[in-house]
């Protein structure tokens, strides 16, 4: 994490990968929980359902966006360049979470791998684009994005109550003075 000596302070940032894909699991088990009268938890979902527990799995180990940019390229081995998986991440953004229907080949090839790899999750994400309006997605899981980030901040500042918490997007950053013996 980057570190700023020249006035004495440290800035470490904490960046939780894939939050928006991994909120969105909220919104799946609500969808998947609607109208039953035993509700299961994310890890019984996750337990229970083979595609769940892979989407959970691949934002847990950090492989999301790989997966998706391996799928999307047909690559059978890892990719060369974290550019070009943000390229992938970005277009997960603007194609899929955050937009009506796909326009271009390229858009609708991003969504057949979203498709190919988390049919019942595409399909929840769909029809909750169709009932709430395509912005919705956008506007919840930006809301859930910053509560989280809110309770860490504040959860980190109980517990350690030295050193400046700021948030930027899901990631926080952390100033600690450098004592002086």
């Amino acid at each position: 994490f980057p570190s700023h000596d020249k006035c004495g302070k440290h800035l470490n940032e904490l960046d939780m990968h894939a939050c928006m894909p991994f909120l969105f699991l909220k919104i799946v088990k609500d969808r998947l929980n609607f109208r039953k009268a035993n509700k299961q938890t994310l890890s019984e979902m996750a337990n229970n359902n083979e595609e769940i527990g892979r989407y959970l799995k691949s934002i847990q180990n950090g492989r999301f966006y790989i997966e998706l940019y391996k799928d999307f390229k047909n690559l059978k081995g890892e990719p060369k360049s974290s550019t070009k998986v943000n390229e992938i991440k970005k277009m997960f953004f603007k194609q899929i979470f955050f937009s009506d229907t796909p326009n271009s080949d390229k858009q609708k090839k991003i969504h057949k791998s979203f498709e190919k790899l988390y049919p019942l999750i595409n399909s929840i994400l769909i029809n909750y684009k169709r009932t709430n309006g395509y912005k919705s997605v956008a506007r919840t899981l930006q809301s859930n994005e910053s509560e989280l980030m809110n309770l860490a901040i504040n959860r980190l500042y109980i517990e350690n109550q030295s050193g400046y918490y700021l948030r930027f997007h899901d990631a926080i950053l952390r100033m600690k003075w450098k004592i002086q013996e």
